[in-house]
């Protein structure tokens, strides 16, 4: 996709205008789910104890989010507006933290503010420069206001940076939303009368951690045109979901006297919009005017705005409290099914290439690969299965340990899964080690290589799992994102190099291998299967494609994730892995990360089916969802075997046998084991509760899952910090774009 501060926009496929329909045909009824203001005025001795007045909610990748809140003392040209916060746990109960920012003059005042936000609507932590707020700045005691918009950052939302210079002058009511490359900004112009909506755009270089210039879209994008409004369109807020952009705003009721109202707009490109039918959406009760609302689509699905409350009676900038409502849609969002993929089935092919070669370049995937010179150092014998222990080289200064799970006799050469790990995760970790055991019994090779950063890949050796290596400290990333070979980039080389060792077995049926991985393993799988070609299939679980993996999460899976949506929508991303592999994205429909996305990923999983059928070509993607369960490792779900013998086959387990096998749970197998699950997995509806198949399995004796000798251990061929160095003092080749 295009810069849009550039002009350019991107080109939308044939869903978006039955999406905006489905928006405008969608009831939206928002309710207090709290009488009591969210943040109430203060004593007369405090900053806020004669009005407050704007909001920004943020939860900054933290389940705590914090309040920030304008508020005043005094009246008419006294007041002046700083800068409050507050923390809080559920977002509507909160602790008042005091006054934390004022401008430097002392005379000009705080109005309306906005984080840098993602596109549900939470703040979006900018590099290593933490939040950042826009705020319009004005003075009351200079005859009438004249407007600013300027800029704050901080990195722990108390302390503050000095106000940028004026970012746009005659404006109030920032909106700013990053979206892909680009800052977009929606705004009052205060230069006309009545006030009117406009758009601002910067480019922005996230490698780089730069802002560019602002620069405002020609015209007006919303003004007062509906029977209802009367005058201005105040305070706009915008969220983009499902790759629709919906926008709310204030405007007064005409004909009622300082009564105020809600109106809702939606649009496929956040320039062009179509006012709701049925506005106003929310009208506040009697007596009572809103104001300078913010909307955030929380966790659970539902939409959420903060709002300045005040009497009819009252001036704008005399709120006697922040209040909240909620709203729950009763139905799935419409999608826009964004796609620029050609309809004509060679330049599909065309189109899907360079695609894929763009992740190759974007990922530094070398272009040459030196001998894996494979060493093996063992095996050992558990219950019909076979566990060997290898070390090999996968590229210059970079060798890696690795198992591999077979069956001990064979049927003919044998179908592979190469298993991929999440953070924490490893070859010796619980449920990898399950894993790998459950493929062998179906008679399945699985090749489990140490990820780089954990276990034998990291100087503490089996005491590192769980270490999470390959993301701490934050300096790993840094290196790696300048020396442009990006830390998933890396994980997924060494998968391929893993395929590489598959590919010089005589035992193993080239033409069946596919990868299966969990959490980050699922980030992991999904790219494999873009950019390797040998895969039939990858398993996904834990992981899918959905706005939320641009801001939750590492940076290893975010930025990779940000580049991509900087390029192609979703759906292009799922479109690229036809037709040579097929993905089963498995879930859970209560994860924690990515509640929002299911319902998401299967209609896109289906809008992917429809393109390539009239491509001429098979669905290639599926999903399934476990109700009442979270984050677990899905892809040993008797529902993910299923999936691989259909595709792969399973030599030593027929279909009806797998669905005859009864069920172990994660926990109690775990404690049976001597494992203890990690507390952030360890609740029901995760690890603790996952429902596996109950092959009779046991524990693999620690030694024998080790393939390094103990003075191999944190040498740099096997440590990420050997590679980083080896990389920056001679850095590969890059396969071609």
């Amino acid at each position: 996709m295009a810069s849009l501060a550039g002009g350019v926009l991107p080109v939308l496929g044939e869903g978006a205008a039955a999406g905006l329909q489905a928006w405008l045909s969608l009831e939206q009824d928002w309710k207090h789910d709290l009488e009591a203001p969210v943040i109430a005025l203060g004593s007369e001795q405090e900053f806020d104890g004669a009005s407050v007045l704007a909001t920004a909610v943020s939860m900054a990748n933290t389940r705590a989010p914090k309040f920030w809140y304008t508020g005043a003392q005094g009246n008419g040209e006294e007041r002046v507006f700083r800068l409050g916060v507050a923390s809080t746990g559920d977002s509507v109960t909160c602790r008042k933290e005091g006054a934390v920012f004022k401008m430097p003059d002392g005379k000009s005042s705080i109005l309306d503010i906005s984080t840098l936000r993602n596109r549900d609507g939470w703040a979006w932590r900018f590099g290593r420069t933490g939040a950042f707020l826009y705020f319009t700045a004005t003075r009351f005691d200079q005859g009438p206001p004249r407007y600013a918009i300027h800029e704050i950052h901080s990195g722990d939302g108390r302390s503050w940076s000095a106000p940028s210079p004026v970012l746009l002058q005659n404006a109030s009511s920032p909106e700013v939303m990053r979206d892909g490359n680009d800052f977009r900004m929606w705004f009052n112009d205060t230069s006309r009368d009545p006030w009117v909506i406009r758009h601002a755009a910067c480019d922005t270089d996230t490698a780089k951690w730069t802002i560019g210039e602002w620069k405002v879209t020609p015209g007006v994008v919303l003004k007062a045109d509906q029977p209802w409004e009367s005058g201005a369109l105040r305070s706009p807020v915008v969220l983009k979901v499902n790759d629709l952009y919906q926008l709310w705003y204030v405007a007064d009721v005409k004909g009622q006297a300082g009564e105020t109202a809600l109106g809702f707009a939606v649009s496929a490109d956040g320039l062009k919009w179509t006012k709701h039918p049925q506005n106003p959406v929310f009208r506040p009760g009697k007596n009572e005017a809103i104001s300078h609302p913010t909307v955030k689509r929380m966790p659970g699905g539902e939409f959420r705005i903060w709002y300045a409350s005040r009497p009819t009676t009252a001036p704008d900038y005399q709120a006697t409290g922040i209040r909240t409502i909620v709203w729950k849609p009763g139905k799935p969002l419409p999608i826009a099914a964004v796609t620029t993929s050609p309809a004509d089935p060679d330049e599909f092919k065309k189109w899907r290439d360079e695609r894929r070669a763009a992740i190759t370049k974007m990922f530094a995937i070398p272009a040459g690969r030196v001998p894996l010179d494979a060493e093996k150092r063992g095996e050992y014998e558990q219950d019909g299965i076979v566990i060997e222990r290898w070390v090999f080289t996968t590229e210059p200064g970079s060798r890696a340990p690795a198992l591999l799970y077979r069956p001990k006799k064979p049927k003919g050469k044998m179908p592979a899964i190469v298993m991929t790990f999440g953070h924490g995760d490893s070859k010796s970790a619980w449920y990898c080690q399950y894993a790998g055991q459950v493929y062998a019994k179906l008679g399945l090779a699985c090749l489990a290589v140490d990820p780089i950063g954990s276990e034998e890949r990291h100087p503490a050796g089996v005491r590192a799992i769980g270490a999470r290596g390959h993301d701490k400290p934050y300096s790993l990333i840094e290196r790696s994102e300048a020396a442009n070979r990006r830390i998933m980039g890396k994980l997924v080389f060494d998968f391929m190099r893993g395929i590489d060792f598959l590919g010089e077995r005589q035992d193993i049926d080239q033409d069946r291998i596919g990868v299966a991985g969990n959490s980050l393993g699922g980030a992991e799988a999904t790219w494999l299967s873009i950019v390797e070609p040998r895969i039939k299939i990858a398993v996904v679980s834990g992981w899918g494609y959905a706005e939320n993996l641009l801001y939750s999460g590492k940076d290893c899976t975010r930025l990779p994730n940000m580049w991509l949506r900087e390029r192609m929508s979703w759906l292009d991303a799922m479109l690229l892995s036809a037709p040579n592999c097929e993905v089963f994205f498995v879930n859970g429909a209560e994860d924690f990360h990515y509640v929002l996305a299911w319902d998401y990923l299967g209609r896109l999983a289906s809008e992917s089916g429809r393109i390539l059928t009239n491509l001429g070509m098979s669905p290639n993607t599926f999903t399934w969802t476990e109700p009442e369960a979270t984050h677990r490792p899905f892809h040993i779900h008797k529902e993910a075997l299923k999936w691989i013998h259909e595709r792969l086959g399973t030599p030593d387990m027929t279909l009806k046998e797998i669905e005859d096998l009864s069920t172990a749970i994660g926990g109690e197998w775990c404690k049976a084991n001597g494992f203890r699950i990690e507390g952030f997995y360890a609740s029901i509806k995760s690890q603790a509760g996952c429902r596996l198949p109950d092959l009779g399995l046991r524990r693999i004796p620690p030694n024998e899952l080790l393939c390094l000798k103990p003075e191999e251990l944190g040498k740099p061929e096997f440590t990420i910090e050997g590679w980083l160095d080896k990389v920056e003092k001679d850095p590969p080749v890059p396969a071609r774009e």
